[in-house]
């Protein structure tokens, strides 16, 4: 309607309307036109009549109407704007990208740990049990979009040597660190080199086996890059019939959870920046809308969330460590599966 409006008052003709929604914002009163109040049809009919009784004002009514929408309604003006509204949002998000990988570049160099520290960590073991189970045969072909320090890679590449393994990150320390690793397990079949997740530098139907961790939470879906944009590259070069396998954050990890939701009301940021926790039937609709079929859902070390929390809180590190040792001796499949401290789902294209 205020289109029709404008494009009324480009033709030079003094302007009949209510005072509804935007239009008080283009016709004004006496000025370029006449206003009634909404729903008001007597006084409607009376500003037409005023109107129709005295053509003498037209011309000076019509003459500010058409110059309040070349002013504020040109096609040329508002396209302008409109670009600049674009121009300003992409750089914002390019801005967000930009500090992600600068964040996670930081990481890796402030976090310099030896091959031997990185493959023994507990995060490392309990998230490689649950990824390399859902690795049914030893493919050929598999790539981690998203290496990080390589640990995965180079344990797929030791676990079946016959596979040609690649690891990919935009990150050149975390390049290297992984090299290291890879190096230290005596990984001749994998190989590392600096790319980006959204653009992969393969052609479609490379791989056998497409997998990361901890990559897709850092997107959200008002990036300039989302994790359905990602999904999508990793489904891209994948071989019909292979398979896609992410972990994520799990959302129903409470203490994590909580831990996120409860930093900004302390006016603190989470240490890692932008971090989305994922449902399971969130990240089920995600992998199923992409295609993915024959999907698997399993999870691990739900005790993780107890002990980052105490590895931050002197108060109360003893009673979260406790917390994380009495989760530790319920663990069994259910418990890592639902409560885990992240989600491992895996689908065939």
């Amino acid at each position: 309607m205020n289109v029709i409006i404008s494009q009324a008052m480009a033709t030079g003709l003094p302007i009949v309307a209510t005072d509804h929604s935007g239009f008080p914002d283009q016709v004004v009163d006496g000025k370029s036109g006449a206003v009634a109040p909404e729903g008001d049809f007597a006084a409607l009919a009376e500003k037409l009549l005023f109107l129709i009784e005295r053509s003498d004002l037209w011309p000076a009514l019509g003459r500010s109407g058409r110059e309040h929408a070349e002013k504020n309604y040109d096609s040329k003006t508002l396209i302008a704007r409109q670009l600049e509204c674009y121009a300003s949002v992409l750089s914002t998000a390019g801005e967000r990208r930009s500090d992600i990988m600068r964040l996670w570049e930081r990481r890796w160099t402030e976090a310099e740990q030896s091959a031997g520290a990185i493959l023994q960590d507990r995060f490392t073991v309990e998230a490689y049990r649950r990824l390399s189970a859902l690795v049914t045969r030893p493919h050929a072909a598999v790539l981690e979009a998203g290496c990080g320090t390589g640990r995965f890679s180079a344990l797929l590449g030791r676990q079946f040597p016959r596979a040609r393994v690649v690891g990919i990150d935009v990150s050149p320390t975390a390049i290297a660190t992984a090299r290291k690793v890879a190096e230290a397990l005596g990984c001749g079949n994998t190989t590392f080199e600096q790319a980006d997740v959204f653009a992969l530098p393969f052609a479609d139907g490379r791989f056998d086996l497409v997998f990361n961790e901890g990559i897709l939470p850092l997107f959200s879906l008002e990036s300039t890059h989302t994790y359905r944009d990602a999904i999508r590259e990793m489904i891209r070069v994948t071989k019909p019939g292979g398979r896609v396998v992410v972990s994520v954050p799990n959302w129903s990890c409470f203490p994590h959870t909580l831990y996120k939701w409860v930093l900004p009301l302390t006016g603190r940021r989470y240490e890692y920046g932008y971090e989305k926790s994922f449902k399971r039937s969130e990240l089920a609709r995600l992998l199923s809308d992409h295609g993915l079929k024959d999907l698997e859902f399993t999870g691990f070390y739900p005790s993780y969330g107890f002990y980052r929390l105490a590895g931050r809180s002197r108060a109360l590190g003893w009673l979260l460590r406790g917390l994380g040792r009495l989760t530790d001796s319920l663990d069994g499949p259910w418990l890592s599966r639902v409560f885990g401290f992240q989600i491992v789902a895996a689908g065939t294209k």
